[in-house]
């Protein structure tokens, strides 16, 4: 039972991570179009879908994202104390870091893609 416990935690934390990572990478990619816009015009005509693709996806990572954590949180069953919900978010944090780099890369692939 106890490795349940645990996994489901790993499990957890490990999505929370990647819908956090999502959310930075898509709110970064969407401060660096303002700026571009703001200094260079030809930044939105360069990559027209982009800009409603990282309102779209960033939105839905951060729904939910909110939708795991409230669901950790709410859950009794789970037994997670308050001590143990902290730890979880804090290593999604922490693990987040080098997955933002993993998605701007990813998002670049697709830009010069598609």
């Amino acid at each position: 039972m106890k490795s349940k416990k645990i996994l489901f935690s790993v499990l957890v934390t490990l999505l929370a991570a990647v819908l956090f990572s999502l959310c930075m990478t898509c709110l970064l990619e969407l401060a660096g179009i303002a700026l571009g816009a703001a200094i260079d015009s030809h930044i939105l005509r360069q990559y027209p879908r982009f800009l409603p693709f990282c309102i779209a996806v960033g939105f839905l990572a951060a729904v939910l994202l909110g939708i795991t954590v409230w669901l950790s949180v709410r859950k009794k069953r789970f037994g997670w104390t308050k001590r143990t919900l902290a730890a979880a978010l804090v290593s999604a944090a922490l693990l987040s870091a080098p997955l933002v780099a993993a998605w701007t890369a990813l998002f670049r692939l697709l830009q010069t893609r598609l």
